[in-house]
């Protein structure tokens, strides 16, 4: 009996099933095959592109020549130095210039723009190299103090405790300008002085900022400390043009050289101070329901000369007699009422103590 290759006892229909198998198997090996040379296709045409995109005149450079790679050049101390000694000196006069740039930007309310300037001037000149240097290296030193004040001032609408940070100027002028600038709101808690006026800030303008002498005020830092529970040891007055009305400004600065605010004086006594004092707007403050706003509330300060709630006519007196000496509550010894015992008489609205040229 012989072999052969067909199964006598396989069914005709599992002989189909098996040719049909070995036909799907040879169908994906050619589909895999077809699908390799596909992609090795692909590869090569961009592979293509890319080397045939480049200009072939263009040397290799970075990754592509690592012996070529285009460092940044490195900064040596030398050149730090070089850069240094490259800018101007700093005269004698600077700091008088910078004084006066100063007094502009604060009369203007532009805080930030004295920031900028502080930190361009700060970065612009070279010591003074003999005698004068220290006097220049100060300044330098002065500056990083300035910019924390203009900070103070730039962000004190947005500060939880303003009446806190009005206290912890290490400037006087600058502080001087930010109650000027400063809404009600911001400052009416700082003052010491209860019948201090309390005014509303303007929207823009200049209010035109200026030093008092110091001469002037000299004996009312005696007169301060004389009806204050506080000893100071420093005190600073400017005067300032507000909605047209002339005003003075005296701050005060206890021992560690901090300056707060003391009060805010009309010059020519031409503003109610019924309405605009520290006591009478602290009361107008808790009559409000906690849904108001204080310097929404409070009525505009009339222009200068008008009648109203904030203006108040001016006397026709000699100004060479000097001012009235109105009765006041200082903060630490009486109550905004006046009605404790340590009620105390306000420093006269004339900072120099005498009379009002």
């Amino acid at each position: 009996m012989f072999e052969t290759d067909d199964n006598p006892w396989e069914s005709p229909k599992a002989k189909k099933k098996t040719t049909s198998a070995d036909f799907n198997r040879k169908l994906m090996f050619g589909g895999l095959a077809i699908l390799i040379v596909a992609v090795c296709i692909i590869v090569g045409v961009v592979a293509s592109i890319t080397l045939g995109g480049r200009n072939n005149d263009e040397p290799d450079v970075g990754l592509k020549n690592p012996n070529s790679i285009n460092d940044p050049t490195p900064v040596t101390s030398g050149d730090l130095e070089q850069e240094y000694q490259s800018r101007p000196t700093l005269d004698p006069e600077t700091p008088d210039v910078w004084e006066a740039a100063i007094t502009k930007y604060l009369s203007r309310g532009d805080f930030s723009g004295l920031d900028s300037y502080l930190q361009e001037e700060m970065e612009k000149y070279k010591n003074i190299e003999g005698d004068d240097g220290q006097a220049s290296e100060d300044w330098r030193e002065k500056f990083d103090m300035l910019r924390a004040d203009v900070a103070r001032a730039a962000n004190l609408t947005k500060d939880e405790q303003p009446e806190v940070t009005l206290t912890q100027y290490a400037d006087p002028e600058i502080l001087a300008a930010t109650l000027a600038w400063a809404p009600v709101s911001a400052k009416i808690d700082a003052f010491a002085d209860y019948s201090s006026l309390i005014l509303p800030n303007q929207a823009e303008g200049d209010i035109m900022l200026r030093a008092v002498d110091p001469n002037k005020t000299s004996k009312l830092l005696q007169e301060v400390n004389e009806i204050s529970p506080v000893r100071y040891t420093d005190l600073a007055a400017y005067d300032a043009t507000l909605f047209g009305y002339d005003i003075r400004i005296v701050v005060v600065a206890n021992q560690l050289g901090y300056y707060r605010p003391w009060n805010v004086t009309a010059i020519n006594d031409d503003i109610n101070q019924e309405v605009w004092t520290k006591s009478a707007l602290q009361s107008i403050r808790i009559s409000l329901d906690p849904y108001s706003d204080l310097d929404s509330t409070l009525p505009d300060l009339p222009p200068k000369g008008a009648q109203g709630n904030g203006a108040r006519p001016v006397q026709d007196t000699d100004s060479s007699q000097g001012e009235a000496v109105p009765g006041g509550a200082i903060e630490g010894e009486a109550m905004p009422d006046g009605n404790s015992e340590g009620e105390t008489t306000q420093v006269a609205s004339t900072p120099d103590g005498s009379t009002q040229n």
